[in-house]
């Protein structure tokens, strides 16, 4: 082969493998352009948009590299871009493979037999043992559906979940918490929920309703433990407008002594996504419910229906995307690592949370019951970063004389490991002995009401 033949493959070579990283740059500047069109609700878009203006530029530059740059100085460039691409991809296959992060090594060091299946997976293996589960289905799956199609056409949004039944919830310390429903589809022992003489009752997320532990380590659990009469309306997700929801359409058929409003600081994010769903706003008006108490076979029906149609095939997908070769492709490791992530957006509580809890309270006090407001923190508070809006949210429960419970200042200030209130030490639900130290405190203020 002659020298000319040889510059000219060298220089188609060159085009290909440009060619090749513009496109690459061309599709990743398209798919941010459609995120930022498309932007999930809460979320910055900001990243997205980093992303479209950088890969633009890149684009442009390989585009000019191909038309204007000589041989020589393509090659430069290719080896490059080639040589930051193996790099990345290098260091993204021993962050997958071999890296081990903190999860890992707290898992190796305590010698923790950590159960690394699905939620799909457990679901099936306990099925060829006989045993019909399910996920735990949550109120918060149908907030931008407003609600689900009943039979006949109708709209009805449950709020609880499929009743009597075996349900596989989350696993966060090494083992899946698997439990049963009750007769109205929360997460308490069977027959509790139509007891009389209800002392205390739980309203909040999934912190009340008790992730990722067993039965018996949940904050009702641990109260019940206590002699006092205790259930949770609980459900993971739960934001103001679910929570009031769950008071209208079971609470007041409780009428319990106490009722305890468990609050996270991602509630008012989940609040500015419920707000746009017409049924839950519908909760602010007075007399207004669904009469979902003496409608369960209907709600058994529609979830059921729900989970094999959609939930099935959506957990499915979310394990391939969750494959090992995509999160390869997507370098999902190196970005973690260098929190190269979307943001979410900055909210402040809407004028609505004040009504909630207002309403709340009133509907609480109708039957003579009395009502705390407790506010959870995160493993942030310990590093002296206080949720942003925790001044404000304080502010506007005290201004309607509810009395606020903060648990950091009451539970877990004097605890010497803070972390150690974390499923292995780090940020995720309480774990046992967390839940056993609110348990604490909520027994102690119900017992000196009382």
């Amino acid at each position: 082969m002659n020298k000319v033949a040889k510059e000219e493959k060298t220089e188609i070579i060159n085009n290909l493998i440009l060619l090749c990283i513009f496109v690459i740059f061309l599709l990743i500047m398209f798919y941010c352009g459609y995120k930022i069109i498309n932007t999930p609700y809460l979320v910055s878009d900001l990243f997205y948009k980093i992303g479209f203006f950088s890969c633009f530029i890149f684009s442009l530059f390989f585009l000019i590299v191909i038309k204007i740059f000589n041989t020589n100085l393509k090659i430069i460039v290719s080896i490059v871009s080639l040589s930051i691409l193996f790099s990345l991809y290098s260091f993204e296959l021993y962050l997958q493979f071999f890296y081990k992060d903190y999860k890992t090594t707290y898992i190796e060091k305590n010698n923790i037999q950590f159960d690394e299946r699905s939620n799909l997976e457990v679901i099936n293996d306990l099925s060829k043992k006989g045993i019909l589960a399910y996920p735990n289905i949550k109120p918060w799956m149908f907030r931008k559906t407003n609600g689900l199609l009943d039979k006949s056409g109708s709209r009805i949004y449950p709020i609880s979940g499929i009743s009597n039944v075996t349900v596989v919830n989350c696993n966060e310390s090494g083992f899946w918490s698997i439990l049963k429903s009750d007769e109205k589809g929360f997460l308490n022992p069977p027959g509790l929920i139509s007891r009389k003489n209800l002392e205390i009752l739980l309203v909040g997320d999934s912190f009340a309703e008790g992730s990722c532990v067993n039965y018996e380590n949940t904050i009702s659990a641990k109260l019940r433990e206590k002699g006092i009469t205790t259930i949770t309306l609980g459900k993971s997700g739960n934001g103001p407008l679910l929570e009031l929801a769950s008071l209208v359409e079971y609470g007041k058929f409780l009428k319990p002594k106490s009722v305890f409003w468990l609050f996270y600081q991602n509630d008012i994010e989940n609040l500015m996504i419920e707000k746009n769903s017409k049924i839950l706003k519908d909760y602010l008006n007075d007399g207004y419910s669904q009469n979902l108490i003496n409608r369960q076979t209907e709600i058994d029906e529609i979830l059921i229906e729900y989970y094999n149609k959609k939930l099935i095939q959506n957990n499915e997908k979310q394990i391939q995307l969750n494959s090992k070769l995509f999160k390869i492709l997507k370098l999902y490791n190196f970005r973690i690592m260098f929190n190269l992530i979307p943001r979410q957006q900055n909210t402040e509580p809407p004028p609505i949370f004040s009504d909630i809890i207002k309403n709340s309270k009133r509907l609480v006090n109708s039957w003579g019951g009395e009502f705390y407001f407790v506010y959870l923190p995160v493993e942030r508070y310990f590093l002296n970063k206080k949720y942003k809006n925790y001044n404000k949210i304080k502010y506007i429960v005290e201004k309607l004389d509810i009395e606020f419970i903060d648990i950091h200042e009451e539970a877990f200030k004097d605890v010497q490991q803070k972390l150690s209130i974390f499923p292995l030490e780090m940020h995720n639900h309480y774990n046992e002995y967390g839940y056993s130290l609110i348990a604490e405190v909520l027994a102690k203020k119900y017992n000196k009401v009382k």
